[in-house]
């Protein structure tokens, strides 16, 4: 899990016993770079950032995959030649494979 994450406050009282649920806001990400072929490239470097130009979640992998906190991103591959970018939004429990063309 890279950014997600789930908080709720509680009153705890001496002798009591709660039992606490928290829900999960979180969506699975994959990424790909697809080359001219229909191949996957795989000398990629990828760089997630959130709505506010926070990076959340960087990675060198080829198909890289990771847990999020639903809500909306910019998707960057860049390669030795050129750089790709994206905007995507997650859902929670969305599980979702963002594949980008390289031309």
């Amino acid at each position: 899990v890279m950014n997600a994450r789930a908080v709720r406050e509680i009153e705890v009282k001496a002798g009591q016993t709660q039992q606490l649920t928290l829900e999960h806001q979180v969506a699975s990400l994959k990424l790909r770079l697809l080359g001219g072929s229909g191949a996957a490239l795989t000398e990629v470097f990828w760089d997630v950032k959130d709505e506010a130009g926070a990076t959340v979640w960087t990675s060198g992998q080829a198909e890289p995959s990771a847990a999020l906190q639903a809500g909306r991103y910019r998707v960057r591959a860049e390669t030795r030649e050129k750089r790709y970018d994206r905007a995507i939004e997650l859902r929670a429990g969305e599980a979702r494979v963002v594949e980008l063309t390289a031309n």
